[in-house]
């Protein structure tokens, strides 16, 4: 146990929560007994859990989704002598028909699988909701005056959060600072680039909330930060309260391997314009929910991310036309969109001349 006579804290991350219904996560699933085994400890808000009901099924669905796409419709290996209608190619494409039918047969009984788990998924009445159903019931409502500091912490542009963002992490966090006491310890689990600086491959608690925390938790505060369940409860066993049902070391490593082929949605968007429709249909997505706010697990997407950056398409409104002097009216983007160089980002006055920011 953690040196202190208060019991420890672990904030879990409305994203890492929503990891579980992922269909891809086989793995990671097994750590749900260690965190139900940790669920006196964990602290969890009315705001994560509304935010993990909105999403499960959508998170779950989409990687369905790109799951059945991968799977091949029609496949045609060409001829190496190029005759078309070579003896070899027609043996080749025979057998290739044959498992194509296999892999129909295949491709369909899983999504009726799927839909009856996405339904599951829908009424909370699935594996992972029911794991998390005792946490969930702990969810403490916010109060009046932690919904103010929100608001006024959003206004401030202070993490985490965005001030374009409906209120959600800022919430979460005002409760998270009337919630821990001095000499506490605390675990932070978030995946959310709103919590994190990153420097040279390292990942720290932005300076504003560090010291938000030590202010509450002491000069000697123990404040542990990570990006993943698992790794965050193993060391939650290790040094705060022994937990008996992690996974064996060898899951562990399935869990770590899992993670790397998974990349989070952010990840597998980075470097594409998101306002290309093609590049959305290829990268599996229907460009329907760019006009989702919950694309990003619960996150508001701008839909100007390029290379991990948020490019702001209204930044010089009110800044006029270096021509007439006038407001800035509309935007467009200049290229293809893809992955190389960045888009030319091109504003028009109400006059319509034309130009792009520095």
């Amino acid at each position: 146990m953690a040196s202190t006579s208060l019991p420890p804290i672990i904030f879990i991350d409305a994203n890492i929560y929503l990891k579980f219904f992922e269909a891809r996560r086989d793995h990671l699933r097994t750590m749900l007994a260690a965190l139900k085994e940790a669920e006196p400890f964990v602290f969890v808000t009315r705001q994560i859990v509304q935010e993990v009901r909105r999403n499960q099924h959508q998170v779950f669905a989409r990687q369905v989704e790109q799951l059945l796409a991968n799977i091949p419709s029609k496949l045609s290996l060409p001829s190496f002598h190029g005759d078309a209608n070579s003896k070899a190619r027609k043996q080749w494409n025979k057998r290739i028909a044959t498992n194509e039918a296999k892999l129909k047969a295949i491709g369909t009984k899983y999504r009726g699988d799927a839909v009856k788990m996405g339904m599951k998924i829908r009424q909370s009445s699935d594996p992972v909701s029911l794991a998390l159903e005792g946490i969930f019931s702990t969810a403490i409502e916010a109060s009046t005056a932690e919904l103010e500091q929100a608001r006024l912490r959003r206004e401030r542009g202070n993490p985490p959060g965005k001030r374009g963002d409906p209120l959600g992490d800022q919430l979460s966090w005002e409760q998270l600072l009337g919630k821990v006491k001095t000499g506490q310890s605390v675990w932070i689990v978030a995946e959310d680039g709103d919590y994190w600086d990153e420097f040279c491959n390292e990942t720290a608690l932005k300076t504003l909330l560090h010291h938000e925390l030590v202010d509450r938790l002491g000069k000697s505060a123990s404040v542990h930060c990570f990006k993943g369940i698992d790794v965050a409860l193993r060391h939650f066993s290790e040094y705060g309260v022994g937990l008996k049902q992690l996974p064996t070391p060898k899951v562990q490593g399935q869990i770590a391997e899992e993670t790397k082929a998974t990349p989070s949605v952010a990840d597998q968007v980075r470097g594409y314009d998101l306002t290309n429709a093609a590049v959305l249909q290829a990268l599996g997505y229907n460009p329907a929910t760019l006009s989702n706010p919950q694309f990003y697990h619960g996150a508001t997407i701008n839909p100007h991310l390029y290379h991990g950056a948020t490019i702001n398409p209204y930044a010089l409104v009110g800044v006029g036309c270096p021509v007439c002097g006038k407001s800035v009216m509309s935007h467009f983007f200049e290229g293809d969109g893809l992955v190389g160089t960045l888009p030319r980002l091109v504003y028009t006055c109400s006059s319509g001349h034309k130009w792009s920011p520095p």
